[in-house]
């Protein structure tokens, strides 16, 4: 299985995302940020349904920035993202209350693929 966050890691996401069909009304960019290793890729969320591309986006609508343990428990569910957000292990920048036009969109993303 591909690490967390390397390039064969958000192909193997990107492919279970759009198997999944999720849409959402108006397009959104949702970055994700690994801290310690400045990893980083992104969502592209609307209308078409989600597309996920590895590396940093120009211009995210939201940007959230955690270390890597924090993002495999939360990946996991062992953490709630909330809970990570008010431990401060995890950080949110940009649009966030754009969030809630895509909360029902990412609440049925897949799993985080598993790492070997």
């Amino acid at each position: 299985m591909p690490v967390l966050g390397s390039e064969a890691w958000v192909e193997a996401f990107g492919a279970a995302c759009a198997a999944g069909g999720a849409r959402a009304p108006r397009s959104l960019v949702l970055q994700q940020e690994l801290t310690d290793s400045g990893t980083a890729w992104h969502l592209v969320v609307g209308p078409e349904g989600i597309d996920v591309v590895y590396g940093r986006h120009p211009a995210p609508d939201i940007a959230l920035s955690e270390d890597t343990a924090t993002a495999r428990a939360v990946g996991r569910g062992e953490l709630s993202a909330q809970q990570a957000f008010m431990d401060g292990r995890l950080r949110v920048r940009g649009a966030v209350g754009r969030l809630s036009e895509v909360a029902a969109v990412l609440a049925t993303l897949p799993p985080v693929p598993g790492e070997g």
